[in-house]
């Protein structure tokens, strides 16, 4: 019965240690699967690309709704030359803006977007200051509102508050 019982206690030990061991496996394997720096290596490359390749999209994108506004010509001759101008004055800004990961522009990212601010309060008086029918102030409006929301959900990074010397 003794030698049984000193069976079971190395089988027991045996045991642990194998236990033991895969546990540590573990452990090793999740540190280095929830490791952030490395996991943030592996693909902020690849985040960064898609946020390019959104920014740009959606800064063309709305020139080409403004720029849409030909179709207003007929209609409302002043609406459809403000609607060209917003377009092609958001299109020249997306051109001469620098995206992270681009070629050097001119227009830092962050002012990029203080343009777009402004050019979303310029878009929604417009119609105000132009003397345009009720329908036309909701077409500036709708595009106002649009380019607001997507300039406030877009991060633009820390700005350098230092004052130049």
């Amino acid at each position: 019965m003794n030698e049984s019982a000193y069976n079971l206690e190395v089988k027991a030990a045996e045991e642990r240690r194998r236990l033991h061991s895969s546990v540590s496996e573990l452990k090793s394997f999740l540190s280095e699967a929830v490791d952030l720096k490395r996991n943030v290596r592996a693909h902020l490359g690849v985040a960064c690309g898609v946020a390019v390749l959104l920014g740009i999209t959606t800064g063309y994108s709305f020139a080409t709704m403004f720029t849409g506004g030909v179709a207003l010509w007929r209609k409302e001759r002043r609406a459809a030359l403000a609607s060209l101008l917003c377009g092609a004055s958001l299109l020249g800004l997306t051109l001469v803006t620098h995206y992270p990961g681009r070629t050097r522009k001119p227009v830092a990212f962050h002012r990029h977007a203080d343009a777009e601010k402004g050019m979303a309060v310029l878009i929604a008086t417009l119609p105000g200051a132009l003397l345009l029918e009720k329908n036309l102030h909701r077409y500036f409006t709708f595009h106002a509102a649009a380019l607001t929301a997507l300039t406030n959900l877009t991060f633009v990074g820390k700005r350098d508050r230092r004052i130049p010397r």
